[in-house]
């Protein structure tokens, strides 16, 4: 049997009876959670799809709406290439399939449903190959017609010739078309870069400006949103659908003046001034700073990155992932003491990092300085009592801590540090940015928090007692 999950994509979303809002709730789900599909139903009368899942709490199965989660593995089951589901397009396409006579064969007839996701891509020529690999002489996995849509799981760098390549979920399969092959739409951002890939034949060179750490932190009173990304865009409309009014680069700050509620992508959406204009950016790709409880209706810190959640503070894992790419800058959001700077020795441009065979090289690498007691380089900030959001301080308190305790923070496996031990610095500080130093096993930000008097002695707490981060049950 086909192997294909349904991962939900939104802070949390309802399993429902029938495939519809009016429908009883059988469960509910939050994000990043994992569960067995069974089917896939034809659009609504909104023209939303609805999958039918097992809620992992009861065991008891029911209809989560299509656009709230992201399939994955094998899902020609249920009738579909893509990983991602959301609203089907009801538009048909005006391009002709091709001709009976052609020599190459095609996936399957008739094709299966295609669920486009927030960056789609569509055949805009007779037919494309998929391949196994991201160039021309990649082993061929079959072909795909003219108007079929898939939802971009990831884009290549530029091949010998100068093109990138779109990977796919294809029959079980990760499989990839060149781009000269199609065409894109929605916030087409290349994972590898955070850049729009480009669209033609010419290989493209990055002229990213590399971050400043001259940023200031905000006027009294004023909420600012900080980008941390190369690029994001910024649109007319609180959703990914909407115009584009232009894109804002790293570094750069735009006022804030309205957060959203959790719009039909799952995401709130930040109203911004974006260079005299009106626009709105995803929360989850800025880092808000300033005076901006009153607009969030939350005080706790924006989270330490703009980046997908992939661990949890559970036992045994005393913290929380972020997966992001190296290079992203941290900043911190009120003022602290640099407690610690420690440099990972042993992190060479040949071996960065270090993944442990077994429980005894573990232990070595988790006492060894050298090796930054296993987070490679890593930044432990201070921050007092009195600075820290009073959500915060009221959770401490009743956690059986006192006024006098701190919080420490912990950065781990970063690529740069750009502060020392004892500095004290203010809020909106660059401190570093992220990597994949260390114990890693791939690129992504750790981070812990604690609190007490110093570090050695400090309670691990949810990291989400301080920032606003969505919870997780992995």
């Amino acid at each position: 049997m086909a192997n294909c999950e349904a991962i939900l994509v939104a802070d949390s979303a309802n399993v429902r009876l029938q495939p519809n809002t009016t429908s009883g709730v059988v469960g509910v789900l939050t994000r990043n959670i994992r569960t067995p599909v069974h089917r896939v139903s034809d659009p609504d009368a909104q023209n939303f799809r609805w999958v039918m899942v097992t809620v992992p709490a009861n065991g008891l199965q029911g209809w989560v709406r299509g656009d709230l989660v992201q399939l994955s593995g094998d899902c020609s089951n249920v009738g579909v290439l893509s990983t991602t589901v959301t609203p089907a397009t009801t538009t048909p396409t005006a391009s002709t399939p091709p001709t009976s006579s052609s020599t190459t064969p095609t996936t399957s007839t008739p094709q299966p449903a295609v669920l486009t996701g927030d960056c789609q891509a569509e055949v805009s020529t007779s037919m494309a190959n998929v391949r196994r690999e991201p160039k021309v002489t990649g082993t061929p996995l079959g072909t795909i017609l003219r108007g079929t849509k898939f939802a971009v799981k990831s884009v290549s760098t530029p091949d010998s010739s100068g093109f990138r390549w779109f990977g796919l979920d294809f029959q079980g399969q990760t499989g990839w078309v060149r781009q000269d092959l199609l065409r894109t739409t929605g916030d087409c951002l290349d994972p590898a870069s955070h850049e729009t890939p480009t669209t033609t034949t010419t290989p493209t060179t990055s002229t990213t400006t590399p971050p400043t750490s001259t940023t200031p932190p905000p006027p009294s009173g004023v909420c600012q949103a900080v980008v941390g990304l190369p690029q994001i865009n910024v649109r007319t409309q609180a959703t990914s659908a909407s115009s584009l009014v232009g894109t804002a680069t790293s570094g750069e700050t735009m006022t804030v003046k309205e957060v959203t509620a959790a719009q039909a992508d799952g995401f709130r959406w930040v109203r911004v001034d974006f260079r005299g204009q009106n626009g709105f950016v995803r929360s989850d790709l800025v880092t808000l700073q300033g005076s901006c409880a009153a607009l969030t209706g939350d005080d706790r810190l924006s989270a330490p990155v703009a980046a997908t959640i992939t661990q949890g503070f559970k036992s045994g894992h005393q913290g929380m992932d972020f997966g992001a790419s190296i290079g992203m800058e941290l900043r911190v959001g009120i003022p602290a003491t640099i407690f610690r700077a420690q440099v990972c020795t042993k992190c060479t441009t040949q071996q960065p990092n270090i993944t442990p065979k077994n429980d005894q090289e573990r232990n070595q690498i988790f006492a060894d300085p050298a090796w930054g007691f296993g987070y490679g380089n890593h930044i432990i900030v201070r921050h007092e009592f009195q600075d820290l959001p009073r959500s915060t301080q009221d959770q401490i308190l009743r956690n059986g801590g006192k006024t006098s305790n701190a919080i420490f923070v912990l950065y781990a496996h970063l690529s740069r540090m750009d502060v020392q031990a004892n500095q004290k610095i203010a809020a909106g500080t660059l401190i570093g940015a992220t990597g994949h130093t260390g114990n890693s096993t791939g690129p992504h930000l750790h981070i812990e928090v604690a609190f007490g008097d110093q570090w050695g002695a400090a309670k691990k707490i949810h990291p989400m007692l301080l920032f606003a981060v969505p919870n997780i049950t992995s």
